[in-house]
């Protein structure tokens, strides 16, 4: 006898039968080598980039990974991406392997062995003060080639941003958190300074890069001019010093983890990055600061079409550009909802 069950009962069902067993059913349906399901750093299988971005931790058995470019997920949510399959589809690659609707299994499903589960590691931000310094030496690039402070608006350490250059015009872009977490090798839960950035599921808020600078008596009347990147930022502070310079972490797919309430009460020009990204980036934080507050003046900024795909004002530092001309650019070319001239 045949039995049908909808997509949610049969959902329920696979999910049980493949909760442990993820390590074995996803070498099997994606052809990759079983170490790609290990609990370590290294490049990603999804999004194909990076050495260092990605990590199978298999929480609570579920096939769960985490990626800081293409993002987190489960086993489910690695075969729709691997295979670039609706869920529907993967559902039934699943239950023709594990035999849930035919009672014919193509493969057997060991118990996996008892582990128990390892409290998460949880973000501590500020670091309180009493905190060591961190040490900042990767375990596997050394010692990092620039290194950017992110605090509070009191000036407390929040977290770092260290950059790696690492060959080849390559580099890896890696964060450092204090956190409390469960240290493998005393088996009990520790504070310290971990390899770890600040996600949605920490339900905290990151701080702007250059916060407390818009606090000073000096910058309170001046425009805020937001870039894209660490390196670009400390740029045009160095250029610019009509504007106070932010940008905020994670690139371009972590504006909406950003607390951009401090610029809520601000004058604001948008300059991001000289392609796709960086424009999506610059209209929705046009869209983020309109909602805090329309009243007041939000303006955008697109770099000269002449400019190379990726160009942003470091680059602009490093060529040598001339000052008041750049400036003169800012004013003259820049457009917003409100249409207002900067002063």
């Amino acid at each position: 006898m045949c039995v049908f069950m909808n997509d949610n009962s049969l959902k329920i069902k696979i999910k049980k039968a493949t909760r442990n067993n993820w390590k074995t059913i996803l070498p099997e349906l994606t052809g990759l080598p079983p170490n790609k399901f290990r609990n370590i750093h290294q490049p990603c299988p999804l999004c194909r980039q990076g050495e260092d971005r990605y990590r199978f931790d298999d929480k609570k058995g579920a096939g769960t990974y985490f990626c800081n470019r293409c993002g987190a997920g489960d086993g489910l949510t690695f075969l729709q991406k691997r295979l670039d399959k609706p869920e529907e589809e993967v559902l039934k690659l699943l239950d023709d392997l594990l035999g849930i609707t035919s009672g014919n299994p193509k493969m057997e499903l060991k118990q996996a062995a008892y582990e128990p589960e390892i409290p998460d590691t949880r973000v501590i931000i500020p670091a309180p003060l009493h905190a060591k310094s961190a040490y900042l030496n990767h375990w596997k690039y050394g010692k990092p080639s620039r290194t950017w402070e992110y605090t509070d608006a009191n000036g407390d350490i929040c977290f770092y941003i260290c950059r790696f250059d690492i060959g080849e015009g390559k580099k890896e872009v890696i964060p450092m958190t204090y956190c409390h977490y469960f240290d493998k090798r005393s088996n009990e839960m520790r504070y310290g300074w971990r390899w770890k950035g600040v996600t949605k599921s920490d339900n905290v808020r990151r701080p702007l890069y250059n916060l407390t600078a818009l606090d000073k008596p000096e910058n309170k009347d001046k425009w805020v001019l937001v870039v894209e990147g660490e390196k670009a930022a400390d740029a045009g502070r160095d250029m610019i010093e009509e504007f106070v310079v932010v940008t905020w972490s994670g690139g371009t797919k972590s504006i909406n983890n950003t607390d951009w309430s401090p610029l809520s009460r601000r004058n604001v020009l948008i300059w991001n990055d000289h392609d796709s990204p960086g424009y999506s980036a610059t209209i929705e934080i046009f869209r983020l600061l309109f909602e805090y507050n329309a009243d007041r003046k939000i303006k955008m900024l697109v770099s000269p079409d002449s400019k190379e795909e990726g160009w942003d004002i470091a680059d602009g530092q490093a060529e040598g550009a001339d000052v008041n001309k750049l400036k003169q650019y800012m004013v003259q070319q820049s457009f917003g909802a409100l249409s207002c001239k900067i002063k």
